[in-house]
Formats: structure tokens, sequence, C-alpha cells
């Protein structure tokens, strides 16, 4: 019978990557017990000793001097690991030429490369992807913590690593993020399948052994698909690939069956543990929604949204009951950062206008206003794109953020200040009847933003209503000058009252000590 190679012209190829410490070399021990899969390791030992020299160590120690030099010798050698033949079936690779661009990234980034040096690193690899053919199948992404790996790292005690800081470590895990996870840095040139790597060494091998036949089962699928020549090998082989020596095909059947049932709850959402983020077309909406059921909704929201550009899955959203929703958007409040508040305003402010009608009053109510509630300092981030809401839906921000943070003791008042600064002046004799009408208590926090609206002529109601709201806080703020300047302000702004009016701003005015007490009694003398 002819051999796999003389049958198809390459193995199906899976490129393992991850940060230093993500578990690669445990993934890797696993499926080199499997009989037809051909396992490469990183090659670290040549980087260790070429010609008598730890380019490796040169690299660490001083890497403004060695990194070029290290990094052209990494893709030379990961290129000969693509190239390496095999006759069987299956090739798993520790990392790529396409992650060694990971690296030069990150230097590129700290600026350790030179301009000139990073031109001729991913000159060096657009040659390799053009001319060398190294096609890959399936990339495997151990996705760990950098607090992870640095731990595992300073566990394993490599001598090279001792000068790896923890920031390295982040910046190599947010470059992997953005390349594998967001695909937003560089091309990504075969489906991903995602590992979660901050497991334990037991809780991995676990993993790996219930999902070993379903990934296989993968690989054969599309291979099949590739050329149909592979199926007169594959009915022989199978078991020898699935199964580990000591399983029967019985055992094998019940484990299959409940790896299948795993891994199909898990494609497609990015919080779970496994998901072919390039197989989405393949699957049909039962089978999207059965996988919604069954992932955790809140985590996909989280990591959909907390990265550079990210942006609200809606698809996630639909179908759920409306009480399903609300206790959703409230432990999404819970766990979203600012980054990803800032993400979720924007696809709230590009949303149309039936999905605003579905969505905004929960998404406000539920988790922008406790969001704006909670901040202690100012965020620049949300000041901007807040303000694009309000001039884009003022409506709505008036009725849902606004009014209701009327009676809230906040602990920082920029975006509140942002948000009435950005109304349009014609809505602020509106604003100010809102104040009155729901402000339980007058706060030292109110009182700058009434000046704010204190630009226009309001009618003899809200004076009569705004006299009495003064009058009632006049000796509590009596030396409070925000209080001595918006009474000033309404006074100028005015002018027509009535006698009664008059008696109650005087005495106002009387209970007042602070330096607006006079031009105050000087304005009230001459009306």
């Amino acid at each position: 019978m002819a051999t796999p190679c003389t049958l198809f012209k390459r193995p199906f190829t899976v490129c393992l990557e991850g940060n230093i410490g993500s578990g690669k070399t445990t993934f890797l021990s696993h499926f080199k017990k499997f009989k037809n899969v051909t396992v490469l390791q990183e090659p670290v030992e040549l980087w260790r000793n070429k010609a008598g020299t730890n380019l490796l160590e040169l690299m660490y120690t001083d890497p403004t001097r060695y990194a070029f030099l290290f990094q052209s010798y990494v893709q030379l050698t990961m290129l000969k690991l693509h190239t390496h033949e095999t006759s069987f079936p299956y090739k798993i690779m520790e990392r790529s030429v396409y992650s060694a661009r990971c690296f030069i990234e990150s230097m590129k980034r700290s600026k350790t490369l030179k301009d000139i040096e990073t031109v001729i690193l991913e000159d060096w690899y657009d040659w390799c992807i053009t001319n060398c053919h190294i096609e890959t199948d399936l990339i495997v992404y151990l996705r760990t913590s950098p607090e992870i790996v640095y731990q595992r790292m300073k566990e394993r005690a490599r001598m090279e690593e001792n000068s790896v800081s923890l920031e390295y470590l982040k910046q190599i895990h947010d470059i992997h993020e953005e390349w594998l996870y967001h695909q937003t840095l560089f091309t990504v040139p075969a489906p991903v399948l995602v590992l979660d790597g901050n497991k334990s060494l037991k809780e991995m091998l676990t993993e790996f052994e219930h999902c070993k036949n379903q990934i296989f089962k993968k690989l054969k699928k599309d291979t099949n698909e590739a050329d149909p020549l592979w199926t007169c090998i594959m009915g022989k082989e199978e078991e020898e690939i699935c199964l580990s020596e000591n399983e029967s095909t019985d055992k094998n059947d019940e484990s299959d069956n409940d790896s299948s049932s795993r891994l199909h709850d898990y494609i497609q959402q990015p919080s779970t543990q496994f998901y072919f983020t390039q197989f989405e077309k393949d699957l049909n909406t039962e089978v999207k929604q059965t996988s919604l059921e069954t992932c955790d909704i809140v985590e996909c929201l989280v990591e959909g949204l907390e990265h550079t550009n990210g942006k609200l899955d809606l698809s996630i959203l639909e179908n759920l009951k409306d009480e399903e929703f609300v206790d959703i958007v409230c432990d999404l409040e819970k766990k979203l950062n600012i980054t990803g508040t800032y993400n979720l305003c924007c696809s709230l402010n590009n949303m149309t206008s039936e999905q605003r009608m579905k969505y905004t009053t929960v998404f406000h109510t539920y988790l922008l206003l406790p969001k704006i509630i909670a901040i202690e300092e100012p965020s620049k981030m949300l000041l901007s794109v807040i303000t694009e809401s309000v001039q884009k839906f003022p409506d709505d921000i008036q009725k849902l953020i606004f009014i209701p943070l009327l009676n809230v003791d906040l602990k920082d008042t920029t975006i509140v200040n942002a948000i009435v600064n950005a109304f349009e002046p014609q809505r602020n004799p509106a604003l100010i009847m809102e104040c009155l009408s729901y402000i339980k208590e007058l706060k030292s926090w109110h009182l700058p933003i009434l000046q704010n609206l204190m630009t226009v002529k309001t009618d003899t109601v809200t004076n009569e209503k705004f006299i009495r709201m003064l009058s009632e806080k006049a000796y509590d703020f009596s030396t409070d000058k925000n209080f001595g300047k918006l009474v000033l302000l309404f006074i100028k702004t005015n002018l027509n009252f009535s006698e009664q009016q008059k008696l109650l701003l005087w005495e106002i005015t009387n209970i007042n000590q602070t330096f607006f007490k006079r031009p105050i009694e000087n304005i009230l003398k001459g009306i």
C-alpha cells in the first residue's frame, strides 16, 4: 500500500502558539504518544548553541544589540521546521514563522529593533510566506494570563529567562491576543483553536484527553475534503491516531460522544475553551443558538468589548427573555473595564433605530448609569464617547442618564458636567425644570450644573420653584461660593420677579456670607 506521502503533497500541519510558559511543551508531550503524528519542538537547543554561542542568552541580556541577529536565526530555524519532510499525515509544530513575527512586533514597539532592522526582518518574513510553501491547516493557541506564565517561568528557572520581566510577558500576551484572539494585527493563516492555558497540569491533561478524538476528527474531515485520496488510508489508521494504547473501542466511543458534545458546546464562542474562529459560516442557526445557551454569555461579551476597537456582539443577545437580558447586563456591568465600557458606548451610538429601541434602555439603566456613579476619577475615554451620545441621542441621555443621576451622591462630576455642556442651549429651560422636578435635596454638586444651565430666562412657574429651592438650602450653603454665584446668575438672567419672590431673594441674600452677597444686593436694589 502506498504511503501517505505518495498520496498527499504535505501533512496536515498544526502550529502550536502561545506565550513563554503557556504550556506548549505539555501539549506536545501529550501528542507525542500518538502514531502517525510528527511533533516538532521549538529548536531552543539550536538557539542556545550556534557555533558555541548562546544566542538566546545574548538576546535576553542585551536585546538592543542582539535582537536582530537572534530573530534572523529564529526565522531560519522555524522555516526549517515548516519544510521538514515527514511520511506521517499529521505534523504539530511548536510555534512558527508566523509567531516569530509577534516577537518582532514586540521589539518594534519597544524600540529594541532599529527601523531598518524591522524592515529587513519583515521583508524576510514576506519572502518566506510567498516562496516557501509553508501552508498551515490549524493554529492551536494556548491562551494564558501573563501572571501565570511568569510564575511558571520562575518555577522552571531557565538561565536565559532570568531577565524576562512580567511587563515583557504582558506585551507578548497582548500581541498574541491581537493576532490570534481578536485577529486585528496580522493575517491569520489558518483556523484557530483556543485552549485555556491557565488551568493546572492535571486539568490540561484531562482536557487534551477529552478533546483529542474530536480534534483529530476535525483534521481528518478537513483533510478528506482537501484530497479524497486520504480516505483510503484514514479508514485503516483511524484507530491508531485516535486511540491510546490501552483504550478499547467501546470506551473510545463513549469518550468520543462526550468529547463531541463538549466541543459542540464551545464552537464559535470567544469566552469558551475551544472554538474554531473561521468556521462560523458552516454553522446553521440552530447549532449556533444551542452553543449560546450553554456558554458564558457575559464572558463572551466582555471578551468582545475589552480590546482595541471592540464591539458589542448583538447576535449573542438574540432570543433572550427580558429578565435574562437584564441579568446579563447587570453581570456585565460588574466585569467590564473602562475600555469595554467605552467600546459598548460606541456600539450603542452606532446602532440602528430598531436596535436602540430594543437594547438602549437596559444598557443605559443597568450598565452605563452604575459605571458613571462608580467613577472616582475623570475618564477621557468615557467623556468623549458620552459627549457623542448626547449629541446623537439627547433625549435618551436626558431620560436614562441625566435625570437618574440627580439624586445620587457622585464621587466625580466630570461626566455629568460634560453631559450638560453637550446639550444644545435651547434645551436648558427644560433641563432646569427636570432638575426642579426630580431633585429631592439640593446637593453641592448640583450647583455648578445649575450654573451651566442658567443661560436663558426662565418662566414665572420655574422662577417660583427655583427660588423656593434656594430658600430651603440658604443656611446650608451660606458660605458656599457656588451657591452665591448661582443666586447671582439667576437674578441677573431673569430680573422680573413678584414682590413675594423679591422678599425671598432678600432673605437668601441676607443669609449669604460669600463675596457674591454685595453684587446680589446691588442688583436687587435696582429691580
